[in-house]
């Protein structure tokens, strides 16, 4: 029996494990190896974060159904077998992933699927005061903290508005930030208080939120911000982070009740664990235009692991869900390849001839803000916003539920989804 060992269950891992289950011969064992028993909808954090009821026992458990999807269904009579552990080093000469308590995997391919982790780029006191928002339990304690809030102000004990802050107005940051007004708001509503009770306040550093997209839908989502009660500093570079406070680099200080930190991401610290492993500057994995990781013939990299430069603009691919899908599905289709080049005794100098070359494609994206209201990119220059987008955005995510479930499975998730996370719209 020969191995093939996903490290990571992402977007990108799943999606290859689907792929390689369809298409390689029975003698191979795929084995996917997470630390975690489900495969986590990173996208819907937000409605996680700002969801009614709040995260307390009975409520966190609602809210982590519906974007947990155990690895048990989705690779129900599937040639792919779940391992739940933390991958603590690989060695690439033996062919071996490690794994913390349970000893070593042995491969023949090996794709690592790691994704990231938060940084806080050294700013001083981040780590301390801030909450995170990247992991599941990030986006539950602060829906936890949000709630808790909340009942102080509606049960007197505090004198002066909630203040919310938000550090990075990238698209994280403006999805959570947007969803944390609206169900304040909301809240607000329900027991007639005030809408002057909350104030929801992003800072970002560069001179303007979401420098990639074009100037008519940033002016529309800064119109919609504006219109929801969130306020946008830009040119906001912090220097500190408080209990109560943060500070800007030219020594301006914001007040705020929360601080929450979306400014920045870097690579998973199992990738510097790996020994010979060749990393980019930013500490990614270097890999060809197959995935392939450079000269090690037999592991590939996916997904937020990776540096790939796009060739046609000269600039990283974005650490995107669906990018992370896309090159899922060129690396199994390029172990399936290659599994056949060996079957049937082929050169490996004849590789490349039949490998499939990664062709990056993410001019797509849709960005929610608040409520039943998102902007949706389809292409260059064609775009929806307002309603139309947010049914948009749910078709999306059912076209990617009915990928990895069963299609009565997918459309009861979707349900579920969007019953939970639209009662504070």
């Amino acid at each position: 029996m020969k191995n093939i060992v996903i490290v990571g269950g992402g977007f990108g891992g799943v999606r290859c494990a689907l792929d390689l289950a369809k298409n390689i011969p029975d003698d191979f064992k795929i084995t996917l190896v997470d630390r975690s028993s489900s495969h986590v909808f990173t996208p819907s954090f937000y409605e996680v974060a700002s969801a009614y009821p709040e995260a307390d026992r009975k409520g966190a458990l609602k809210l982590r159904q519906c974007v947990s999807v155990p690895y048990s269904t989705i690779f129900l009579n599937k040639n792919v077998t779940h391992l739940q552990g933390e991958v603590v080093s690989i060695d690439t000469t033996e062919k071996v992933v490690y794994i913390q308590d349970k000893g070593g995997l042995p491969y023949d391919y090996c794709v690592i699927s790691v994704g990231s982790e938060s940084t806080d780029f050294g700013t001083l006191g981040v780590s301390e005061y801030a909450y995170f928002f990247k992991t599941l339990e990030d986006a539950l304690l602060v829906n936890r903290r949000v709630h808790e809030l909340f009942h102080t102000y509606l049960n007197g004990s505090r004198s002066g508005s909630i203040q919310i802050l938000v550090v990075g107005a990238g698209f994280t940051g403006i999805e959570l930030a947007s969803e944390v007004a609206s169900c304040l708001r909301r809240l607000g509503k329900r027991h007639r208080i005030n809408k002057k009770f909350f104030s929801v306040m992003l800072f970002e550093a560069t001179p303007q939120m979401l420098p990639m997209i074009s100037t008519k839908e940033r002016q529309i989502i800064s119109s919609r911000l504006t219109q929801i009660g969130v306020g946008m500093s830009e040119r906001s570079p912090i220097e500190s982070v408080s209990v109560d406070h943060i500070k800007m680099v030219d020594g301006h200080i914001a007040k705020g009740d929360m601080i929450i930190w979306t400014a920045g991401i870097k690579p998973s610290k199992l990738l510097s664990k790996i020994p010979g492993f060749t990393l980019s500057q930013h500490g990614k994995v270097e890999v060809d235009k197959y995935l392939n990781v450079k000269n090690e013939s037999n592991l590939f990299a996916i997904g937020d692991s990776i540096e790939y430069i796009d060739p046609d603009n000269n600039q990283p691919v974005p650490a995107l869900a669906y990018t992370a899908v896309q090159q899922g599905k060129v690396v199994a289709k390029n172990i399936s390849k290659i599994i056949k080049i060996n079957l049937n005794n082929l050169s490996k100098e004849d590789y490349h001839r039949y490998l499939k070359i990664y062709k990056p494609s993410y001019s797509a994206w849709i960005a929610p803000v608040g409520g039943k209201w998102a902007l949706a990119h389809i292409n260059k220059g064609l775009f929806v916003s307002g309603f139309l987008g947010w049914v948009f955005r749910y078709l999306v995510d059912l076209k990617y539920f009915i990928s990895i479930l069963p299609i009565s499975k997918a459309i009861q998730l979707l349900k579920k989804d969007i019953f939970l996370f639209s009662q504070n719209d």
